[in-house]
């Protein structure tokens, strides 16, 4: 009609690129204001541990370029349309001028499924990755479980026998506070991994020869020092064998409990009970002999996620030149208490029995079922992150897929006015509306499930639980991506089913 009037194509092309780049700024500076709320909202709910997590803010440089490249596409796909030549014969075909680009939009939208079943299928990779971390078994319980940290004063308590005296004095403290059902003392809180490790070469069995240089030291084993009650605290079960007794802290007296997966190792035939375990000190020296009094269930001490490694326990003994003592840490002592009390209640409680007998010791409380929470946040942070960005993508492919059977409909009203005329039913108006661009969809979301299975492998190390290229994680992509790709086109397409034959052929 402009051509018609005198207009230009020069003066044409300019009216097409200033309402693209019009759209273009528009759209770049309302997803610049999200990018600055989103950040802003991330950096508040991260976990704490990430490095320079703090510092992350919209830079300007990247708000300048996103603004480029907003200008940049509107500038490019405003040009396609802006380059056709108008012809006289547009202003009786007007419905049918723009089906040309039907193809390339189509293409685009095939191309906007893609991307976003990878970023679904990746974020559902994750989330399924973080339930498994979060229910794996860690082989002990964390319900009604209270823990608190402190540690002794350099100065104050130098002398081993000092701490010891401290540590005794706590522990009889602990046992008779009410609500209480079980106490007891370590040298570091599970699921983190023991505070000590030795080569697994420097441990020697019974009737087992010694490793050889050349075979190395064959990994490491963590260990704690416990009290007796460690065990009935976190319901750690006895695959044989029993926990410690008090008589094992006697002065002189030797006992060693081991996980299933030291065992297994040290005794290959499964006798292990009863058998000695000695430690090499140097290449001629040993230490007394440990008996082995019980075997325990493995459990989650490496970190959720890993895996239950070698792992052996001893008794803290009432006495000073008791092995814990060697060591500079042994300062800081682990509490572990089990109530069914509320764990407020209870962490007063330990905190006042320590201030009993020093006020000047800052205590750090929480609950085991916390702490493993707090090792989850990391890859829930992640999965979080990587699910809001599917959701943005899945909300931008659900808008183009509306956007162009919006187009459809809006260029076919007068073959759908004529088709319903003719008795065409409503169904078969909308099943002829989606079966247009339902092809288009599948071809996007199979080319998406491809190129998940080649980009999962690149974050396979970060799963747990699950492999990259799991069939049920992908599918469910590609069956989402699908259902919200057909309802966004069912809407339009219902709408086209409730054209006026009549209103619609007297408009045209």
């Amino acid at each position: 009609m402009r051509s018609a009037l005198g207009a230009r194509r020069g003066r044409l092309f300019q009216q097409r690129l200033t309402e693209s780049v019009l759209l273009g700024l528009l759209g770049g500076a309302v997803g610049c204001g999200l990018a600055y709320v989103i950040v802003h909202v991330l950096v508040a709910l991260a976990p704490s541990g990430i490095p320079h997590l703090l510092e992350a803010s919209v830079d300007g440089r990247v708000l300048l370029v996103a603004l480029a490249l907003s200008i940049a596409t509107a500038l490019a796909f405003g040009s396609l349309p802006a380059l056709e030549r108008p012809t006289m014969e547009a202003l009786v075909t007007a419905t049918i001028a723009g089906t040309r680009r039907i193809t390339l939009r189509q293409v685009l939208i095939s191309a906007q499924v893609w991307l976003t079943v990878i970023l679904l299928a990746g974020a559902f990779l994750f989330m399924r990755s973080l339930h498994n971390l979060q229910t794996q078994p860690l082989g002990m319980d964390t319900q009604n479980i209270v823990t608190a940290e402190l540690t002794l004063g350099q100065q104050k308590y130098s002398q081993a026998a000092q701490r010891l005296a401290f540590f005794e004095q706590l522990e009889l403290r602990l046992k008779r506070l009410p609500g209480i059902s079980s106490v007891a003392l370590s040298d570091s809180l599970p699921p983190n991994a023991p505070a000590r490790t030795m080569p697994f070469v420097a441990l020697q069995a019974d009737r087992q020869a010694p490793l050889s240089p050349e075979q190395g030291i064959c990994g490491v084993v963590g260990w704690r020092s416990v009290t007796p009650d460690y065990f009935s605290v976190l319901n750690i079960p006895f695959l044989r064998g029993r926990a410690f007794e008090e008589s094992d802290r006697k002065p002189g007296a030797g006992a060693i409990v081991l996980n299933q997966a030291l065992a297994s190792r040290l005794f290959p035939d499964g006798e292990s009970l009863g058998k000695n375990v000695r430690f090499r000190l140097d290449e001629h020296t040993l230490t007394a002999p440990l008996s082995v009094v019980g075997v325990t269930r493995n459990t989650q001490n490496q970190g959720l996620g890993g895996q239950a490694g070698p792992e052996y326990y001893v008794v803290r003994r009432h006495a000073a030149d008791d092995v814990i003592f060697r060591f500079p840490d042994s300062l800081r002592i682990s509490i572990v208490a089990k109530s069914a009390v509320d764990a407020q209640t209870v962490a007063n409680e330990l905190r006042e029995s320590v201030a009993a007998l020093d006020p000047t010791l800052p205590v750090e409380s929480s609950t085991l079922g916390q702490a493993v929470s707090t090792l989850a946040a990391r890859p829930r942070f992640s999965a979080a992150l990587l699910a809001l960005f599917a959701a943005v993508g899945l909300m931008l492919a659900a808008a183009g897929i509306y956007g162009l059977v919006s187009l459809l409909v809006s260029q076919r009203t007068r073959e759908i006015a004529v088709r319903i005329a003719l008795g065409a039913t409503p169904a078969s108006v909308i099943e002829m509306m989606l079966v247009q661009v339902a092809a288009w969809i599948v071809v996007g979301a199979a080319a998406g499930i491809l190129c998940s299975l080649v980009a999962a492998h690149w974050v396979g190390a970060l799963l747990f639980g699950i492999k990259s290229n799991d069939p049920v994680t992908l599918s469910a992509a590609a069956i989402v991506l699908l259902i919200a790709a057909l309802i966004a086109a069912y809407v339009p397409a219902r709408r086209a089913a409730k054209v006026d034959p009549m209103v619609a052929l007297r408009y045209e």
